[in-house]
């Protein structure tokens, strides 16, 4: 009586779990046309000014994919340190960095088209850099 005992809430938890399992198996399963989170990356990075190097903050980064017909752009806003964190699906991008006063954008290996390729991965890292109005 003991042994039988044991048994019947062992059953019931076992079956609860299949349960659980099998809903969330279903809750997790994405539509055929809806864009799943995990095929967004993490790029992150920071907007610097080309001639000190400091930090900008209020940067306004605008992202557009290199496409034949691309969807909106995105943007993001630099924090107060001169660093954003956007989430992106994989692919390349030209990228508009935006600052009162400040020229045309670049990148860090003067490349002054700035267009930028997300990787599949955890992390992508930019460094944008945005030339001051009077020369260094």
């Amino acid at each position: 009586m003991f042994h039988r005992s044991l048994a019947s809430p062992r059953a019931t938890l076992a079956l609860a779990l299949l349960l659980l399992l099998s809903l969330g198996s279903m809750a997790l399963t994405p539509a055929a046309d809806a864009a799943t989170p995990a095929s967004f990356q993490l790029a992150i990075g920071g907007v610097r000014d080309a001639c000190t190097g400091a930090h900008l903050g209020g940067a306004v980064l605008t992202f557009t994919e290199a496409v034949e017909h691309p969807p909106a752009p995105i943007r993001v806003t630099t924090n107060p340190g001169g660093q954003f964190a956007i989430e992106l699906p994989p692919g390349h991008y030209s990228v508009a960095a935006l600052l009162d006063d400040y020229g045309q954008p670049g990148n860090t290996d003067g490349d002054l088209v700035s267009v930028i390729t997300v990787r599949t991965g955890l992390v992508n890292h930019f460094v944008f850099v945005l030339h001051p109005p009077s020369p260094c």
